[in-house]
């Protein structure tokens, strides 16, 4: 379920609740009580970063990095993304979810 208005595009959108629905598993913000949820105040804030970095690094959009950016050890995930183009940027905004979710 979407609360709010949408005003990316539906590439963005699918992109950003991708990135949204792995942080929100794997740390128990969705589970059996607790129901698939997404403001669209962070799609409309992730859709687009997600979109410049997978864009710029498109051999990186696989379920494999999506979970390894969302969940992966810190350290491990600077080393592996932290140069590529647009990533300190989602790397903000996925933490900025994290820290107000």
């Amino acid at each position: 379920m979407i609360k709010g208005t949408i005003t990316v595009s539906q590439e963005e959108q699918e992109l950003a609740v991708s990135l949204m629905k792995e942080i929100a598993y794997d740390n128990g913000f969705i589970n059996r009580w607790e129901l698939e949820r997404y403001d669209a105040k962070w799609i409309n804030k992730i859709g687009p970063l997600a979109k410049a970095f997978f864009d710029a690094n498109p051999e990186r959009l696989t379920d494999d990095d999506i979970e390894e950016i969302c969940a992966g050890e810190q350290g491990e995930v600077d080393e592996t993304y932290g140069n590529l183009h647009g990533f300190k940027e989602l790397l903000e905004s996925l933490n900025d979810y994290f820290n107000n979710h």
